[in-house]
């Protein structure tokens, strides 16, 4: 289940785009604090959302800073490949790194 923590390193436009999804109505016009709260008080259909790490969150900030200097209305695909072999890249090490720890309380 998310936590406050974890939906505010979401941004305004990712949260409203999850929010889409459900049935919760009257959400276009929050604010960010008030979509979190909104979205917590909901948690149990949000369960698919987790944390980011620093790395995603600093990948995310580089992409957007590149889109901003080149005045580019969009990302292009191999921005949003090289997004997501990164991700993946992450998502591999953490679960690497659980497994881990997992070896080490059964040994």
């Amino acid at each position: 289940m998310p936590t406050r923590e974890i939906l505010e390193t979401y941004s305004v436009s990712e949260l409203k785009r999850e929010i889409s999804k459900t049935n919760i109505k009257g959400y276009s016009r929050l604010k960010k604090y008030e979509i979190v709260e909104l979205m917590y008080e909901n948690k149990e259909k949000f369960h698919h959302l987790h944390g980011r790490t620093k790395a995603e969150t600093k990948n995310i900030r580089e992409i957007s800073k590149a889109i901003k200097k080149s005045g580019k209305s969009s990302v292009s695909s191999a921005e949003i490949k090289a997004s997501k072999k990164k991700e993946a890249a992450w998502k591999r090490e953490l679960w690497r790194r659980s497994m881990e720890k997992r070896k080490k309380k059964k040994g």
